[in-house]
């Protein structure tokens, strides 16, 4: 009861728990739920609502001995045959607590995450997916590189594709029905709670999401789900950034989850609240702004990992918003704060979302996948991030999208980003092309395209030949680290080991190298294209993004000049972040460094500005016009009125 009263008084709304399985049911068809009768009742009397997480993946060890040792997991039990006791957990589950005024969403399933191993229940359905894919099973072996007499007896599939020098159709054939395999679970656990309570809503919230977007399916799961969440733990899930970049991943990461949940609510479902002890303890500024940037990003809940510590097992004594004595933490009284200024301005946050750009920066599960056999992981999300900061650095506000969720043929007035975009695959051809015909801009970095879905080389044969007005003569390995020039000398572009030789038929040189073209700009009927081919998207990321941030900057300037505010220079680290109501704009800055920083806004409307929240205690008003001295791991929240 003392928990739930301390997360009423913090302002908390909601409470999440874990309906374990290997709890509620200790022994073989004996049922006891004590403590979560105990957890309902008090959220009850709290008027607390609670988001239950089901845990149908993770059968109660006396199940079977692969079961023993784990009480929640990622992966879905091995055997088709345990559903049936699946079903029964989540009849008993649902029809205990269905009734309650506590309960707000079931939880499907927590952090899914296609786990790759051979087990009979996959294997199954996999041979039933191939024989419909295929119809022969000729046709397999001819592109396996096999020679299975039936469909039923397909096995082995990871010594298949990692065989030496290895067919590459085994490989995505099965990481794609694996993907498919966790979608089908979840919706498999909806329609059985459905039997039973149809009047709740279904939540779920994968990890790591903008990493491990190409494994799990969200754009799918919106059929069967009323809303969408992400765990986001910068300590575990940002080993692409360095922290001075956790403030900028937490925003990329939701911009990517709100354009995957859309048209449902997006939510933070797991932000980490406590200490990580063998990687990060978050101070109560970095609680502040990655609060508010879930905020300013569109998140209409933010449930904190954890309240109170768990006191033993894995994690023990980490994450907790409590300390030790269950007493508040300051990152704790900082949520609080936070809250207190939701309810002051309630009517602006009731109505108030991000402002929408007409920029995009689209990321592909192809290219990953592609990336991930390759053994060169997170390539592609690396250089995509490196073009979300070099505009983030100038207060450029850009969407970051799924390629399967973007709205190619209702684009008009639009620009978009494809860095190491390696794997375009034949579906999206067309819609590139008729993207362009809208009359859009298309900027295309690194070596983008060099694959279909398939693996063929797509430069032997290049597809947007007259689109580009050019195509790729040959790459050339260099160093990790070099440049290349525009031809007006204005940009020298750092570059990561790739340089690509263009071409040209007709398209306009705008980067040469040695008397060889490197970068060109093709203007069609309608739309544009700029290609540069080397790899200096990934070397913005790795080295130094000022040139690739001044080139984004004027390349985008007419899609980005109606943005209300952005920054006057380049800044390090310094990101903004907007939300509208249809009259008034609300602005979130933070300074991602560790030491003092600055930033001037470019403000393009005639309004003053007052300080909603800082975590500066000493800033008691703030002139715009001037540069803003940013203390460190400062979150500054601005009203315009």
């Amino acid at each position: 009861m003392e928990l739930a009263r301390i997360a009423a008084d913090a302002g908390f709304k909601d409470v999440r728990i874990f309906m374990m399985w290997t709890h509620v049911e200790p022994q073989l068809n004996k049922w006891n739920f004590d403590v979560y009768d105990w957890m309902f009742e008090a959220c009850e009397k709290q008027n607390l609502k609670l988001q239950v997480t089901l845990n149908a993946n993770q059968p109660a060890y006396h199940y079977g001995k692969e079961y023993w040792g784990s009480i929640h997991s990622h992966s879905i039990f091995s055997d088709e045959k345990i559903k049936r006791s699946a079903e029964k957990y989540i009849k008993n589950v649902v029809e205990r607590y269905k009734n309650s005024p506590a309960l707000d969403n079931w939880w499907i399933m927590n952090e899914p995450f296609p786990i790759d191993d051979e087990n009979p229940f996959i294997l199954s359905g996999f041979r039933v997916e191939m024989e419909k894919k295929y119809g022969k099973i000729e046709v397999l072996n001819k592109l396996w590189n096999s020679n299975f007499r039936s469909f039923s007896e397909i096995k082995d599939v990871n010594k298949i594709f990692n065989a030496e020098w290895a067919a590459a159709m085994p490989y995505y054939d099965w990481t794609h029905f694996c993907n498919k395999h966790l979608t089908d679970f979840q919706r498999w656990v909806r329609d059985e709670v459905q039997k039973f309570d149809n009047k709740h809503p279904f939540h779920t919230n994968p990890g790591a999401y903008l990493t491990l977007y190409h494994r799990q399916e969200a754009s799918v799961w919106r059929s069967f789900l009323n809303s969408l969440g992400l765990s986001i733990h910068p300590s575990w899930h940002f080993d692409i950034f360095t922290p001075d970049q956790y403030a900028m991943g937490v925003a990329a990461t939701c911009e990517l989850g709100r354009s995957a949940a859309s048209p449902n609510p997006f939510w933070i479902s797991e932000l980490s609240g406590g200490n990580n002890m063998f990687r990060l303890c978050p101070s109560s500024n970095e609680i502040a702004q990655w609060t508010w940037i879930g905020i300013s990003e569109g998140a209409q809940k933010i449930i904190y990992w954890l309240l109170n510590a768990r006191t033993s097992g894995n994690e023990s004594g980490e994450w907790a918003l409590l300390d030790f004595q269950n007493k508040p933490t300051g990152r704790l009284q900082t949520i609080t704060e936070v809250a207190d200024c939701l309810r002051r301005d309630s009517l602006f946050f009731s109505k108030a979302k991000p402002l929408e750009s007409n920029i995009s920066i689209l990321l592909s599960p192809e290219s990953s996948l592609t990336y991930d056999r390759k053994g060169k992981v997170n390539l592609h999300t690396k250089a995509s991030m490196g073009c979300f900061e070099a505009l983030s650095d100038r207060g450029i506000a850009a969407k970051i999208e799924l390629t399967q969720d973007f709205q190619w043929n209702k684009s008009k007035g639009k620009a978009i980003i494809l860095a190491n975009m390696i794997t375009i695959p034949n579906v999206l051809i067309d819609s590139i092309k008729a993207f362009l015909k809208n009359g859009n801009k298309l900027i295309v970095l690194g070596p983008s395209g060099y694959y279909n879905e398939f693996e063929d080389c797509q430069f032997l044969n290049f597809p947007f030949k007259n689109e580009f007005g050019a195509e790729l003569q040959e790459f050339r390995s260099l160093n990790d680290r070099f440049q290349i020039a525009s031809s007006d000398k204005k940009y020298h572009f750092e570059t990561n080991k790739i340089l690509g030789i263009i071409k040209n038929h007709s398209a306009i040189p705008i980067c040469i190298e040695n008397e060889e073209v490197t970068g060109i700009r093709n203007k069609t009927l309608n739309g544009e294209v700029v290609w540069i081919p080397s790899s200096i998207d990934l070397g913005a990321f790795l080295y130094d993004n000022s040139a690739l941030s001044q080139f984004l900057s004027d390349e985008l300037a007419p899609f980005s000049f109606n943005q209300p505010f952005s920054f006057t220079d380049k800044t390090k680290k310094v990101m903004v972040q907007t939300m509208y109501n249809g009259h008034s704009f609300l602005t979130v800055i933070t300074n991602g460094l560790d030491m003092v920083n600055k930033v001037r806004l470019k403000n393009t409307i005639n309004k003053n500005a007052r300080i909603v929240y800082c975590t500066n205690h000493d800033r008691k008003e703030i002139n715009t016009s001037e540069f803003i001295q940013l203390t460190p791991r400062e979150c500054i929240v601005l009203f315009w009125e």
